[in-house]
């Protein structure tokens, strides 16, 4: 009722108003008005709002605040809207308060890109700032080279670590006395491996030959010393290294699944190095398959990066590597399209994922040849597209920026 009579008000006034104009209509400012009515009415009408919500305004506040407050006050309501209001209010400054850490990554070369992206997946998805520097290195994976370390700018990236909270070294070299020319500063350190000499390592003494010949290479594991100790691929997380598991990052929440079922199966492998993915077991598996089954195989290398996704894009199953026993960069850029791949995944590495493989899509079969033509015509024999579904699913759980960004902001604050 109390609504419907302010309405009625206004309408009362508004009438009020333009009979009021109606007297002085014959007067020069009355001609303009009515004469120009379409634009002078707005405008009033604007005029009359903005008076009316100071007016509220000055009211408000300065001649009925305590009324207001008193109101608010004894109405439970209205007392349990102004603590959730002013609780709200709270958060929202403490959020713009709350400035993230400062994160110097360091690398002595990001040949794929890996380091690149795990600073691009936390600076997009985290308040963290976060910066990678490299030495100058052949870039053939399409990431840029942002922050070159040069003699020039040493001091500068110095300077960088110096005011940084966490300095993170993305490689397989340790940082035992300092890295690429910098000092450490005795930071909080994160180590992060990945590649083959790390694998080297790893294989040297960690298994009955290589303990047995006392290993070969420059360092050995105790040299590894950080706060945090990462790896990108399970096959090496190492008891007496680490079993924390962060995975190779990949900005696939965006990319569509594009696999298709063609009338004849391609069959792709696209090797850097034909001895690091056992390439010569694969093309047994892959001829032996064409045996039974009509299909196209391929076999790709020494092509452009863009040209290598395309190929990925195009086919319908990609095999990735069956020697070092776990996937890397090269497959997850098929898998985030929904590409099915093949990957001979070690049972150390199944092991060490805590439970996380028992539902993995990746094609996956003990290093017996046999086993591995049958494991393919079964694939081949089956519903793709499921697998494709699942395959992208996968990408996107373990291997998005989305994902990389909430396990490394944990995974950051848990050594501070």
């Amino acid at each position: 009722m109390d609504r419907a009579r302010m309405y009625v008000g206004y309408l009362q006034y508004f009438v009020m108003i333009f009979l009021f104009m109606d007297v002085f209509k014959n007067t020069v400012f009355g001609k303009f008005f009515f004469s120009n009515l379409l634009i002078t009415g707005p405008v009033f009408i604007l005029l009359f709002v903005v008076g009316s919500l100071f007016i509220g305004y000055i009211d408000r506040k300065h001649i009925r605040g305590y009324e207001y407050k008193e109101i608010t006050v004894t109405n439970p309501y209205f007392m349990e809207m102004r603590t959730d209001i002013k609780k709200l209010s709270k958060m929202i400054e403490e959020k713009k308060e709350r400035a993230g850490l400062k994160i110097t990554i360091l690398s002595k070369i990001d040949y794929a890109g890996s380091g690149y992206k795990i600073m691009e997946a936390v600076s997009k998805h985290t308040d963290h700032d976060i910066d990678l520097f490299t030495n100058p290195h052949q870039n053939v994976f399409g990431h840029p080279l942002k922050n070159v370390i040069t003699p020039e700018n040493l001091g500068e990236v110095q300077q960088r670590i110096v005011d940084s909270d966490i300095v993170h070294i993305k490689g397989d070299w340790p940082a035992k006395d300092g890295y690429l020319g910098l000092d450490i500063m005795h930071k909080p350190t994160v180590q992060t491996v990945g590649g083959s000499f790390f694998r080297k390592k790893g294989l040297e003494e960690h298994s009955s030959s290589g303990r047995k010949n006392g290993g070969s290479g420059t360092f050995p594991m105790d040299a590894y010393m950080a706060d945090l100790k990462t790896a990108f691929t399970l096959d090496l997380c190492y008891d007496d290294y680490s079993r924390i598991w962060t995975p190779h990052p990949i900005d696939s929440m965006g990319k569509p699944n594009i696999w298709k079922k063609k009338k004849v199966p391609v069959l792709l492998h696209m090797p850097s190095r034909r001895q690091t993915k056992d390439s010569n077991f694969i093309m047994d598996v892959l001829t032996e398959v064409k045996t039974h089954i009509e299909c196209e195989i391929r076999l790709i290398e020494k092509v452009s990066f863009e040209r290598s996704l395309k190929e990925k894009m195009e086919c319908t199953i990609y095999f990735d590597q069956f020697k070092v026993g776990f996937y890397g960069n090269s497959a997850i850029e098929a898998m985030q399209h929904g590409i099915p791949t093949a990957c001979w995944i070690s049972p150390e590495a199944i092991e060490r994922s805590e439970g996380k493989f028992d539902f993995c899509p990746i094609i996956n079969a003990p290093k017996n040849r046999a086993i591995w033509v049958e494991k393919i015509l079964q694939v081949l024999e089956s519903d793709m597209s499921e697998l494709s579904y699942r395959t992208k699913d996968w990408c996107n759980k373990w291997h998005s920026y989305e994902a990389i960004a909430r396990q490394w902001d944990e995974l950051y604050k848990t050594i501070l």
